[in-house]
């Protein structure tokens, strides 16, 4: 990993909005993929127009986009290029794997790794965050 680049807390909205993108996608992605959970949660929300193809397919892609859009805003916060990647790779397999090649088992495998991503670039902004907390403490000593 790179050096140390923020000096700062990052803003809610850029730590809370890969998560949120993240959770919009698993939940598209169960929908899509038609897990009962999620398809009788939309119905009993009086959604239940969204578990069409032509509604779940751009929400998919716009909640990835919001994912991947995110996760590159924290990616200049740490500069570890893992995460971002994992989760690029993670919404193409999962889009290609559900619209193009239907395969259920590698969806779950990029949805998995489009959780494993998010985790991992949550730890990578905290640990920035409290090596630049550091760094300032020992500063001003």
């Amino acid at each position: 990993m790179a050096e140390n680049t923020t000096t700062y807390p990052l803003p809610a909205w850029r730590r809370w909005v890969p998560r949120v993108g993240a959770v919009g996608s698993l939940f598209t992605t169960a929908c899509c993929i038609g897990l009962p959970a999620a398809v009788s949660l939309v119905s009993a929300l009086g959604a239940g127009f969204l578990i069409q193809d032509k509604y779940l397919q751009p929400l998919l892609i716009a909640f990835l986009l919001i994912t991947v859009a995110a996760s590159a805003l924290t990616y200049w916060s740490h500069r570890n290029p893992i995460p971002l990647i994992v989760t690029v790779l993670a919404g193409v397999v999962i889009y290609w794997f559900i619209y193009r090649d239907y395969r259920v088992t590698i969806v779950w495998m990029g949805a998995a790794g489009l959780v494993a991503a998010q985790v991992w670039d949550i730890v990578a902004v905290r640990t920035c965050i409290l090596r630049a907390a550091r760094s300032t403490l020992m500063s001003t000593q």
